[in-house]
């Protein structure tokens, strides 16, 4: 991917090249979702702008809590593009340089990177048998190194931050009742004013987080 998509440029490429998009993004798929509604999901976790990554200058300090130092290598071969590589998970976003040593939340590397695989046939030349001479092996859609993690608070962007504080009436509701309330039923809830200190600790807790 060297760069994001109009939702029009999405809905024209094959089911199957969204599907691997959408996996490379950390962005879940049901069964039934068609081209429409995959370049739907694939535009709205992505139309914002990328995060920022910080490229490694000093070797000797390390990456900040809940960061990962990484590198996506350089693919050698003459006719290889090595542009760059966009990631994601659950509307968090980066754009890493190949060859570049960088600090990336760990959550896209575990996420994302790790789980972006493709399979590629293999030949095994000291095999006779032609059944056995080439096997199908699945490697890392974007090989890479990992030079340390540190593990800590996850970093969240404004549209994570965002989406949890969105509900914080949600999780106000379960923790009170114990099961999550359907849209009429936390609007009910909600008409309650004693309810509305439960909600405020539950963002409370949301900005702590941060």
């Amino acid at each position: 991917m060297t760069n994001k998509l109009s939702l029009v440029e999405l809905n024209t490429l094959p089911i199957a090249d969204l599907r691997k998009m959408a996996s490379d993004y950390g962005l879940p798929l049901r069964r039934s979702m068609g081209t429409a509604d995959i370049a739907a999901l694939i535009y709205e976790n992505t139309n914002g702008p990328s995060e920022r990554v910080m490229r490694v200058n000093d070797q000797g300090n390390r990456p900040a809590p809940g960061y990962a130092r990484v590198e996506i290598l350089r693919d050698p071969s003459p006719q290889a593009s090595n542009t760059d590589v966009f990631l994601g998970v659950n509307g968090y976003t980066v754009q890493i340089k190949r060859g570049m040593v960088v600090d990336i939340p760990i959550k896209i590397l575990r996420g994302s990177l790790m789980n972006s695989v493709a399979e590629v046939l293999r030949e095994d030349t000291t095999q006779v048998d032609p059944e056995k001479r080439y096997t199908w092996e699945l490697v890392h859609t974007y090989p890479f190194t990992v030079y340390d993690i540190n593990e800590g608070p996850d970093p969240r962007n404004t549209h994570e931050k965002t989406t949890r504080k969105k509900m914080a009436a949600k999780r106000a509701f379960k923790k009170a009742n114990g099961y999550w309330a359907k849209s009429a039923e936390l609007r009910a809830w909600m008409a309650d004013k004693d309810n509305h200190a439960l909600v405020r600790e539950e963002q409370r807790l949301a900005d702590k987080e941060e």
